[in-house]
This record gives structure tokens, sequence and C-alpha cells, in this order.
């Protein structure tokens, strides 16, 4: 009798572990599916922010061909259209630098969330590994074939995730 109790208590906790090893898995796995999206939406900002930048670097390099050319045309001349034109120039000169910081960020923005993708990977595959090393079946594999639903719960006796996992 002992020994069937004994292989109960083994076998519930064989399910324990997989069970929380099953709602991990399927955080990250939502966890993966948000970066993806996220990656999605950074990567039309940053097309978005390299057309601003685009167009600020042309309206500058208009600006101050137009300088330039006044000021060969008239050398010293401190005209209306030479002020007006100097500060046009300034203004697309801090556009054109807000653009390129823009840019940058983006840039930086998508490389922090390929890293958070990357990481959520490793985890992933170690808790593929983890579940196959822990038991002689393939747990794995049947996690991936069962329909996994995690359901919360406010309960005090289930330490967080706070998860109730039901394998249908």
């Amino acid at each position: 009798m002992y020994a069937a109790v004994g292989g109960l208590r083994r076998l519930l906790h064989e399910l324990t572990v997989i069970g929380v090893a099953a709602a991990r898995y399927a955080a990250l796995q939502a966890r993966e599916t948000q970066l993806y999206d996220n990656t999605q939406a950074l990567q039309a900002k940053l097309t978005k922010a390299k057309a601003a930048k685009a167009a600020a670097c042309a309206t500058m390099a208009q600006l101050q061909g137009r300088l330039v050319a006044l000021r060969k045309a008239n050398p010293g001349e401190q005209s209306a259209e030479a002020k007006r034109l100097a500060i046009d120039t300034t203004a697309a000169e801090i556009a054109h630098d807000d653009a390129r910081d823009s840019v940058n960020d983006c840039r930086t923005e998508i490389q922090h969330n390929y890293e958070q993708w990357k990481r959520a990977q490793s985890q992933m595959d170690v808790i593929n590994g983890a579940l196959r090393a822990r038991t002689p079946l393939d747990v794995a594999a049947c996690l991936r074939v069962c329909h996994c639903h995690v359901v919360p719960t406010r309960s005090r006796l289930l330490r967080p995730p706070r998860a109730i996992i039901l394998l249908s």
C-alpha cells in the first residue's frame, strides 16, 4: 500500500511540475507573439522615421543651396530674404537632427525587442529540454499536441502565477 501511495505522490508531483512548466511555456509563447507584433509596429515606425529624415534632409539641402547661392551673388548681404533663409535653414537642420534621433531610437527599440525575443526563445528551449529530460515520455511533444488552457484564479492557496492548467 505504501508503494502505491508513493507512486501516486510521485505521479502527482510530476504532473504538477509539468503543469507549471506548461503554464510558463504558454506565457512565453504569448510573450513571443507580443514581441513579434511589437517588431512589426516598430518596423513601420522606423519606415516613417526614415521617410521624415529623408524629407528633412532634402529640405535642408535645398535651403542651404539657396542660401549659399544668395551669399555668392551678393557677398555680405543682410537682406530680409537672407535672414529668412538662414532661419529656415537652421530650422531644417533641427528637424533633420530630430528625424535622425528618431531613426536611431527606433533602431535601438528594435534591437531591444529582438534581444527580449531571443531571451524568450532561450527560455522556451530550456523548458523543452527540461521536460524531455525529466520523464521518459516525450512530454514536450505531448504538450504540443494537448490544448492547454490557463484559467487565472484568485486563490491564496496557489502561488504565482495563480493559474490552473486545464488540459483538454
